[in-house]
């Protein structure tokens, strides 16, 4: 039975968006045989960095400035050789919230985010990139949305930006997203997603590239059924465009995108040429300069 909390104890504001949260959350995992209390956090935020030290302070205070106070972060500093452990130790001294953990050696994206995974306490899964932001609403309006409709997956808008912040464009996703919609086109931005582990318990990312798109490929998998976006056009969160090597990453993207049709998803020539074209197009879309730019 998937918990849902009604429409009109939602729109109660006598109550705050937390307290209905965390009032339905306790009576779904009070006992939970791991002993976990309701004192802690809703949502682990995982944020992988690798020498990130211009960027991750920014991406750190936008998960502190949320409205939704019921979280943890979990930075992963993926081998640093710059100040990007420092600079998260001292937001660790200003926010117990935060926790840090760092490998010894390079282990690559995948592996930094599984890690955080494993180190993750909670129901509720969002991630982000330690040069990307979040509106200060977004999880708030997420885990609101997610405790009402009983999705599993939800996602939203974000907003492209270049490295002085300057927007590029919005992408807008579908209001919902099957497992066959996303063999077109990534519509799952991993830095807008959150995901529910107790109907996801073993997801994990592979070692690939396009890591996030299999990773999401792999969850509407195994849910076999459509997930739902979070209501709104509104971006709720900031996607980092570097301004160096883009056309490299872009035929990087293309070539990695076509191993997943042909090796991980096992798909023959003439359907990899098919969805490859189609990923190709969706992804000019998402370039378009916005009429705001």
């Amino acid at each position: 039975m998937q918990l849902r909390i009604s429409k009109f104890a939602f729109q109660n504001r006598a109550m705050t968006t937390e307290d209905l949260i965390r009032t339905g959350y306790r009576a779904r995992v009070a006992n939970t045989p791991d002993g976990r209390t309701m004192a802690e956090a809703l949502v682990t935020v995982i944020m992988p960095a690798r020498n990130a030290a211009g960027t991750i302070g920014k991406s750190i205070q936008s998960v502190r400035s949320q409205s939704f106070k019921d979280w943890e972060l979990i930075v992963i500093d993926d081998a640093s050789e710059d100040r990007t452990a420092e600079i998260v130790k001292w937001f660790i001294a200003k926010d117990k919230r935060i926790r840090l953990l760092r490998l010894p050696k390079w282990r690559g994206v995948a592996a930094a985010r599984n890690r955080g995974l494993d180190l993750a306490r909670t129901r509720f899964i969002a991630f982000l990139d330690s040069d990307d932001a979040w509106e200060p609403q977004k999880l708030e309006r997420q885990i609101a949305f997610m405790m009402e409709s009983g999705t599993a997956i939800t996602f939203g808008a974000y907003r492209r930006v270049d490295v002085e912040g300057n927007t590029l464009g919005v992408v807008v996703p579908p209001t919902k997203v099957s497992r066959r919609m996303m063999l077109r086109s990534n519509f799952i931005g991993n830095l807008t997603a959150v995901f529910d582990r107790q109907r996801l318990p073993d997801l994990r990312f592979k070692p690939v590239g396009n890591e996030d798109y299999v990773f999401w490929v792999n969850a509407l998998e195994q849910l076999r059924e459509p997930v739902l976006a979070t209501p709104g056009a509104t971006p709720i969160a900031r996607y980092r465009v570097a301004g160096d090597s883009l056309s490299g990453n872009k035929i990087n993207s293309l070539r990695w995108q076509w191993e997943n049709y042909r090796r991980n998803l096992g798909f023959g020539l003439v359907r990899s040429s098919f969805y490859l074209t189609s990923y190709a197009l969706h992804g000019l879309i998402k370039r378009r300069p916005s009429k705001d730019a």
